[in-house]
């Protein structure tokens, strides 16, 4: 009986117990790590291996430094094949050792060695015997990171954060500190320089220093005053004159960014020291780039750059004024070759004398065709602030509606005043600078009324279904010149843009006025 226990169990072990590490009778091999590897990531030495059999509990790890006897690193759980080991010190061979686990029974051990490297350390010195086409630069490598330093010098360029495949010095090998001469400058430019160091991990760069060879003058550029739509005021000062003299200074300008000497400029003496430029000849509403220069034997050098923008030049004159028939006095602006009222009409009487109707209610208002007036919401405060509304007939009465001398304008004489004011922008120089309304951030709102036409919103009155629209958005301004039977062309400036629009409206609808001299 005992015999045939005994072969049972034998069978049953070797059946499920023969490949399970924990069975002490387990054969090694079957949950030993495979593949191990050690590699540097960072400044850190990065383990790895591989696990076929996962029926373990863990990894154990050790390591040797060279020198050194074997400590216990760390243990992992069992999902883990790999491991970051911060703590050793670059150029000391290490030696690692890998083991799985699995209750009381232990693997055979695999392991893995590296000797760590990692990039060096390294500093540009300053820059000493600043020639024309020389200069000297010293470096320094402080620490080799465990490995060999296979190359080391300075690398140059007038650009910034130069490489070994700019310009460069070859300076031997190893740590410490090294001098380069670098030759083949050019006589007043500024260059770029770091020091380089290499070893198995790569190329490490000191510190950029910069500096301008012998020859270049050092100057600054004075800021832009007294700013007008045709001049300004710069300058510059010119601290060293790198040696040579100074045989001319100025600033020059242009409307493309890095103006130079071929751009327009001004010539203001020579020598170093302060100087004034005065800029004549400019255009208005532009922007300019400036910088002052300074020339030598060498060199033409150039200061910061500074922008401005010039304003709108004059776009017109005051005028000698003009009064109504009932004693109303407008200011007038004279706009290229025409001159305009510089306000909305709020006279209640033709030229003659004859009153114009005040028509309150909707359908008196709708139901004529004989000069009439009214208010903006039939409110006199508005009729102040805006100007009256009138409708097409009171514009086209022979009794005229405009002061002796003037006259209600065509729509051609609104199209000479708007190519006079470019028509992209001809509404913002329109537009009174207050007064109109937001509804939107994307809208435009106010103009700057640097025409002096001060235009205002001032709505409108249509027929008996509309009654009074577009208050502080709109203004409306009718012209002489019909469209059909019951329309005419009008002009309008509104919130939403800096046109000036083209519009046509009914024969009964109320519009602002604005007389033009004869």
């Amino acid at each position: 009986m005992f015999l045939l226990v005994s072969f049972i169990f034998s069978i049953s072990c070797d059946k499920f117990e023969w490949y399970n590490p924990y069975d002490p009778e387990c054969p090694k091999p079957l949950f030993t790590p495979s593949t191990p590897g050690a590699q540097m990531e960072g400044n850190s030495v990065k383990l790895t291996w591989s696990q076929d059999n996962d029926n373990i509990s863990s990894f154990a790890l050790f390591r040797r430094a060279e020198g050194e006897s074997i400590t216990n690193l760390a243990t992992t759980q069992k999902t883990t094949t790999q491991y970051l080991d911060a703590s050793i010190i670059p150029g000391k061979k290490y030696t690692y050792y890998v083991l799985a686990v699995a209750g009381e029974n232990k693997s055979d051990t695999v392991k893995a060695e590296i000797t760590p490297v990692i990039p060096i350390t390294i500093s540009t010195g300053s820059v000493t015997e600043i020639g024309a086409t020389t200069a000297k630069i010293g470096g320094n490598i402080t620490n080799a990171g465990g490995g060999t330093v296979t190359s080391r010098g300075i690398c140059w360029s007038t650009t910034q954060n130069p490489t070994v495949s700019n310009s460069k010095t070859t300076e031997g090998t190893g740590p410490g500190q090294y001098t380069s001469t670098l030759t083949g400058l050019l006589a007043g430019i500024t260059y770029y320089a770091r020091a380089y160091g290499e070893n198995s991990r790569g190329i490490v760069y000191g510190n950029e220093v910069s500096f301008t060879t012998l020859g270049s003058p050092k100057l600054t550029t004075n800021s832009v005053t007294s700013i007008t739509s045709t001049s300004a005021v710069s300058g510059g000062n010119i601290t060293s004159d790198g040696g040579f003299s100074i045989t001319a200074r100025g600033v020059c300008w242009s409307t493309t960014p890095s103006p130079t000497v071929n751009s327009s400029k001004t010539v203001d003496g020579a020598g170093i020291g302060n100087f004034v430029s005065q800029l004549v000849g400019l255009k208005s509403l532009t922007n300019y780039f400036l910088r002052a220069y300074a020339t030598n034997s060498f060199t033409t050098v150039y200061g910061e750059q500074i922008t401005f923008s010039t304003p709108i030049g004059s776009l017109f004159t005051n005028g000698a004024g003009v009064t109504d028939v009932e004693g109303n006095s407008y200011k007038t602006v004279v706009i290229g070759t025409q001159e305009w009222m510089g306000e909305n009409l709020k006279v209640t009487k033709l030229r003659d004398g004859t009153s114009i109707p005040n028509l309150i209610s909707k359908t008196e208002w709708a139901g004529t065709n004989s000069p009439a007036y009214c208010n903006f919401f039939n409110e006199p405060a508005k009729g102040e602030t805006y100007g009256k509304l009138y409708n097409y007939y009171t514009v086209i009465d022979n009794r005229n509606l405009c002061p002796i001398g003037w006259h209600v304008p065509t729509f051609d004489e609104f199209l000479l005043l708007e190519n006079h004011l470019g028509a992209s922008e001809a509404g913002k120089l329109m537009k009174s600078s207050i007064g109109w309304n937001f509804w939107s951030d994307s809208l435009q709102g106010n103009g700057n009324n640097l025409s002096g036409f001060n235009g205002l919103p001032g709505g409108r009155r249509g027929g008996i279904a509309e009654n009074f629209q577009d208050d502080a958005s709109i203004g409306y301004w009718w012209t002489t010149t019909e469209f059909s039977s019951s329309t005419a062309k009008c002009i309008a400036l509104s919130r939403e843009n800096y046109l000036m629009g083209r519009v046509v409206h009914n024969k009964i609808n109320g519009l602002s006025v604005r007389c033009i001299k004869n």
